[in-house]
């Protein structure tokens, strides 16, 4: 019996100095993410347009990916370096990060790297980038069976979603409808 104490007692430890360490590191980073959809979106464009020029690409892209260096190791980014970029500069949720992480980590290798999963030719138009992101949020959400609470805000939120202004038409049919 005092074995299972212990144990239970370790765990226990284990948990609240972990959360703890987490709550210390989101705050010293300054976590202030949008709450509204539309804001994080809009966001996680502006973070993706590095030059200004109205479009994504592979410079804009690489360029961004230095933010999501927690660790030093500027060549690999880990997944718990996604899920807390994406938790505290844009709010998402941590299951979102972790499926975000997953759909850029290509190999399947457990991390990302410029070379091992990102060298493909990317290039989207600032909206088309936007509506991306939106699109990748649905299908997220789509696949879930217990929808974590932003989801409830995909429907409620979903017309300004589509709202950012001269997006091609082509680009839109590919995503589909709400």
């Amino acid at each position: 019996m005092t074995a299972m104490l212990r144990l239970l007692l370790l765990f226990t430890t284990i948990s609240c100095v972990s959360g703890f360490y987490y709550s210390l590191w989101y705050s010293l980073y300054g976590c202030n993410p949008p709450k509204s959809l539309k804001a994080r979106v809009e966001l996680v464009g502006y973070d993706n347009d590095r030059n200004n020029d109205g479009k994504t690409d592979n410079s804009d892209f690489e360029r961004d990916l230095i933010d999501y260096n927690y660790d030093g190791d500027m060549a690999v980014i880990k997944e718990w370096e996604v899920v807390f970029h994406w938790r505290c500069r844009y709010g998402w949720d941590e299951d979102f990060g972790r499926y975000f992480f997953n759909q850029l980590d290509r190999n399947k290798d457990g991390v990302m790297t410029i070379e091992g999963d990102l060298n493909v030719p990317l290039s989207f138009p600032g909206d088309g980038f936007r509506l991306r992101q939106v699109s990748r949020f649905r299908t997220f959400c789509n696949e879930r069976n217990n929808k974590p609470k932003d989801c409830d805000k995909l429907e409620k939120e979903k017309n300004n979603l589509i709202n950012f202004g001269n997006y091609s038409t082509p680009y839109l049919a590919q995503l589909g409808t709400f």
